[in-house]
């Protein structure tokens, strides 16, 4: 059986859906988050969530810090690169990336004697820093030379220039993978041409969602009520208030329609876009902030509320999760042409709209998906079961790691 140390920095919901499917597997899944967050992972015999990383000492950050501070790696990164010396930010965003793989690069060499076993793999869910410590680990230390190390890709792992971030040592680090797997074609596309050195390594794999059981077909929708549901984190890159900005304008051109907002998801603009609801407040424009809730509480509402459509104006991603959901529930969408999306939203499942989208364009396209909504609301769910089914997709992703 073969031994998979899957290690991610954020949430552990991202993870749900894969390792439903991966209980059923013949491998052993050790998952490894950096912090501590609470959330509960599928109960199995073969999935084992560990907490090697969790509250670090200051004797134990003290040797990573000594360890990054005199390595090539951290200066090499400093001083070849001009927005590092010219820029706190970067330099601090530099610093935190390195030290990051060095965390890896620590916790691996601590726990040699269970990862030097045949059959291991070493998996990151995100392309960050945590597959750079695993290229710094297997150059550095010739033990682990032979261990088999991959990575997923999503959106703003893929696209850095976008969100304003900085990855150092891509090249090197896709070099030492045997690897990477971007969730859409798109993120594939821009990585093969990017890295052409490594193009071969870089393999499409879609994420995917689990199938709701309860009947959803049973639901009627209210003649006078558009629902529409947006899920995201509330930051920067989300453009949130840039929803409610577009469905305020809805909302003034459908005077006999009550359009009910619902946004799924918390994050540092939660506070301003409290404040621009208070202040484009509309009689026929009501609003729903239900904060993080988990993924379950989410297809509740979905199969309690007869939901129009799924909103999403983000300027970058990979390939929402939360759009395969929605298309799961038969539910349409309204979003922008950024990362993959073009890959699920389309003529069967919902409107595409320009990434620099004016309240004219979405209005039209929100008009568009009611106009079409008897039709898309089966059509979405047949291109859900063809794509982005997660028993078929997962289970193809861990025959390659196997392979």
């Amino acid at each position: 059986m073969r031994s998979i140390f899957l290690i991610t920095n954020q949430s552990n919901s991202f993870l749900a859906n894969e390792l439903e499917v991966a209980k059923s597997l013949n491998c052993e899944i050790n998952v490894i988050t950096l912090k501590k967050r609470g959330e509960i992972l599928p109960f199995a015999e073969n999935i084992k969530e560990r907490n090697d990383l969790h509250n670090l000492s200051f004797y134990r950050k003290g040797i990573i810090f000594y360890r990054m501070m005199t390595s090539h790696f951290f200066w090499f990164a400093i001083l070849k690169n001009k927005k590092a010396l010219s820029s706190i930010r970067f330099f601090f965003l530099t610093y935190k990336y390195l030290y990051g793989a060095f965390i890896i690069v620590d916790w691996a060499l601590q726990h040699k004697n269970s990862i030097l076993k045949p059959n291991t793999i070493l998996y990151s869910y995100w392309n960050n820093f945590i597959p750079l410590g695993f290229a710094i680990l297997k150059s550095k230390y010739k033990d682990f030379r032979s261990i088999k190390c991959y990575t997923r890709a999503h959106g703003y792992d893929v696209y850095e220039e976008l969100v304003h971030q900085f990855f150092p040592y891509r090249d090197f680090t896709f070099q030492q993978l045997e690897a990477i797997y971007p969730c859409s074609q798109a993120g594939t596309t821009f990585l093969r041409e990017r890295y052409k050195t490594v193009q071969h390594k870089i393999k499409t794999s879609r994420l995917g969602t689990l199938p709701y059981y309860k009947n959803i077909d049973v639901l009627v929708k209210h003649s006078k009520i558009v629902r529409v549901v947006s899920c995201s984190n509330i930051i920067a890159g989300k453009r949130v208030p840039l929803i409610l900005e577009n469905l305020i304008y809805c909302a003034s051109k459908m005077s006999d329609i009550t359009i009910e907002w619902h946004h799924f998801g918390d994050g540092d603009q939660m506070r301003f876009i409290k404040k621009r609801i208070a202040e484009l407040s509309s009689k026929n424009f009501k609003c729903v902030l239900h904060g993080f809730v988990s993924n379950a509480l989410i297809f509740d509402f979905y199969a309690s509320q007869y939901v129009d459509c799924l909103v999403n104006l983000s300027l970058s991603e990979g390939l929402p999760v939360s759009m395969m959901e929605a298309i799961s529930m038969q539910i349409p969408i309204l979003a922008n042409n950024v990362g993959g999306v073009s890959e699920i939203v389309n003529e069967q499942t919902g409107c595409l709209l320009d990434v620099n989208v004016q309240k004219e364009e979405f209005y039209e396209g929100l008009q568009y998906i009611l106009m079409k909504e008897k039709e898309l609301r089966f059509s979405t769910r047949q291109f859900w079961e063809k794509e982005f089914n997660a028993f078929v997709n997962y289970k193809d992703f861990y025959e390659q790691l196997h392979a």
